[in-house]
């Protein structure tokens, strides 16, 4: 007779297919590509970081160049105030201010890119909501980049209310910078999501933004109650960062230079003790 094994046969679980995302990549629609959500937050993560890299480069220029011309405008007052003659400015170096105009086009996301984020927009994970953060455009003019950004924050409008202490790690840093961009142009959908979103994450980065928002002129009653609330979020986040601040000073290590000598533990003297004293097995009486 043929012993049947009793345990169960382990169950074999196939993963499924990650969904793909349908991406344009050209205006016509005649390309498409299909990618992963991971390789679509990727991409958006490395177009993001390309752009800071550029911002930062486009700054190091921008400060060259209004150096040079504070040199010349030096060396030109220097030049007339000695000579009494003040005809002899060239105006023809302040023609490279043209080169602002071409500076500030190499931020711009690609066509590809922005299918990327308005894909990313519409599977409305949060996952995602770092990068859709950094994708709103503050300079949007175009009716795309404005399609673009409706989008974004309808998507904004479902993720934000959902990040919380458990999650906040979810947002990088610089997306939070970008937060506190979108934050300043004061979308109308946003808002007081964002708000509301820094009063239950906001760290000691969020104060100045959320100060400068408050201490505004505001137009309209709306804006004035906006204001309120940020004062109110202000309150709460000053004093999760002040409790952060007094438990981390309870926690601060001692120096061992801030001990006196005679607190470190040692080991006791020795002492004679009379055997008498000692404890000793009891025996029959």
């Amino acid at each position: 007779m043929e012993l049947q094994n009793s345990q169960p046969e382990e169950a074999v679980v196939v993963a499924p297919e990650p969904s793909k995302l349908r991406i344009k990549t050209d205006k016509k629609g005649k390309h498409v590509a299909e990618i992963t959500r991971e390789e679509a937050i990727a991409n958006l993560k490395k177009a993001s970081e390309k752009k800071r890299r550029r911002k930062k480069i486009r700054g190091i220029i921008i400060g060259v160049y209004v150096g040079i011309i504070l040199i010349l405008l030096l060396v030109y007052l220097y030049k007339s105030i000695t000579t009494g003659d003040w005809s002899h400015f060239n105006d023809k170096w302040f023609h490279f201010f043209n080169f602002f105009n071409v500076l500030s086009a190499t931020g711009a996301m690609s066509f590809e890119q922005k299918q990327t984020a308005k894909a990313l927009a519409e599977l409305g994970d949060l996952d995602t909501v770092g990068v859709l953060i950094e994708a709103w455009n503050s300079d949007a003019r175009k009716s795309e980049d404005v399609e673009r950004n409706t989008l974004l924050e309808q998507a904004l409008e479902k993720l934000l209310p959902q990040l919380n202490e458990s999650n906040k790690n979810l947002l990088e840093p610089h997306q939070r910078e970008s937060l506190f961009e979108i934050l300043r142009h004061n979308p109308v959908r946003l808002t007081r999501l964002i708000i509301a979103c820094l009063k239950e994450i906001g760290g000691e980065d969020a104060i100045k933004p959320l100060e400068k928002f408050a201490n505004r002129d505001p137009d309209t009653r709306v804006d004035k109650a906006v204001c309120e609330i940020a004062k109110e979020a202000l309150i709460v986040i000053k004093a999760r960062v002040e409790k952060q601040r007094e438990a981390n000073t309870l926690l601060r290590p001692s120096s061992a230079n801030d001990v006196a000598a005679d607190r470190y533990l040692r080991p006791a003297d020795f002492t004679e003790t009379d055997s008498d004293n000692l404890l000793r097995p009891a025996g029959p009486e």
